[in-house]
């Protein structure tokens, strides 16, 4: 079940595949939580129900990070997985550059190049 999970708050040195993690969204997800309720959080991206575990990463070497209430309010979950605060967002999507306009920029050459050749 989603439920084991062998990972908690204080064990996110545990939480080092985020290099294998598949960016969910570029921002943080707002969740009003209520203290002492446990959430898990999931660590692989590919969770349908972001920014918590789905059981999407079964056969994965991914497993939900258990996320323990401390008081009653809104928190701010990271949804890109590249935080260095799991299971919360420390602003690590905004250091995310994005392939599109490498690629748009690489079609634009290859275009260019072509029809220079002509």
């Amino acid at each position: 079940s989603n439920r084991d999970s062998n990972m908690s708050v204080s064990d996110t040195n545990s939480y080092n595949l985020k290099t294998k993690a598949k960016i969910a969204k570029r921002s943080p997800i707002g969740v009003d939580v209520e203290e002492g309720k446990e959430y898990h959080w999931c660590t692989c991206g590919k969770s349908k129900k972001q920014p918590f575990c789905d059981g999407s990463h079964a056969g994965s070497s991914f497993k939900p990070m258990t996320y323990k209430a401390e008081k009653t309010g809104t928190v701010y979950f990271c949804a890109c997985k590249q935080t260095s605060n799991a299971p919360l967002c420390d602003g690590s999507h905004k250091k995310i550059v994005s392939p599109v306009p490498f690629l748009a920029v690489g079609a634009l050459l290859i275009a260019v190049f072509a029809s220079a050749k002509r």
